[in-house]
């Protein structure tokens, strides 16, 4: 490979027209992109919102886990009370993510703190979607010469592999609280 001397990679950048200033401009709008994916994720709705966006009534949902209504209208109105395993069963029959549903309990989750029931799905989806935008810049950066500075691209790849380890770790974690969760439960309802 090669070596470039610093003279020739400053030439070639002013030849392309980039700058210290648009690469500057790049980064803003990584970090705004970014600002606004977080955004995105605070934006939950209802186990209810859910079910209704499913296109589903409580009979449905009485007929596919063999709650009652009475029960399912408990559950959507103290959605907090639900168990791992309840609210990862409900977000899997609704078809969304744990992370895009609200479970705590009496009051509306635009006017409320946000309280995270999964703290550990909620890192995970963050994670996952900061993973996509990098591979999707790593891809722009390769297929446009203008952009094809090969120490960016580096560090993007750097940061992709952190965030790669970064969610192995979060779904062990995610692994260990479920069991967790289980053992608790089990622990509960042998009590009885």
């Amino acid at each position: 490979m090669s070596t470039r001397s610093l003279e020739d990679i400053i030439r070639e950048m002013n030849e392309l027209g980039v700058t210290p200033e648009t690469i500057g401009q790049h980064i803003k709008d990584i970090e705004n992109q970014l600002k606004m994916e977080v955004g995105k994720m605070f934006e939950k709705m209802t186990i209810r919102q859910a079910r209704i966006s499913k296109g589903m009534t409580l009979e449905d949902v009485a007929e596919e886990t063999g709650y009652s209504v009475k029960r399912l209208e408990w559950l959507e109105n103290n959605s907090g009370n639900l168990t791992l395993e309840e609210g990862l069963a409900f977000c899997s029959l609704y078809g969304v993510s744990p992370s895009e549903v609200d479970f705590s309990s009496g009051e509306k989750a635009e006017k409320k703190e946000m309280k995270f029931l999964f703290p550990t799905a909620r890192k995970m989806t963050f994670t996952a979607s900061i993973k996509a935008m990098i591979s999707d810049i790593i891809l722009s950066v390769t297929d446009d010469e203008q952009y094809s500075d090969w120490a960016l691209m580096k560090d993007l790849q750097s940061l992709l592999e952190e965030i790669s380890r970064e969610e192995e770790i979060l779904i062990n974690e995610l692994s260990e609280e479920m069991e967790k969760s289980k053992n608790h439960l089990n622990l509960s309802l042998a009590g009885r």
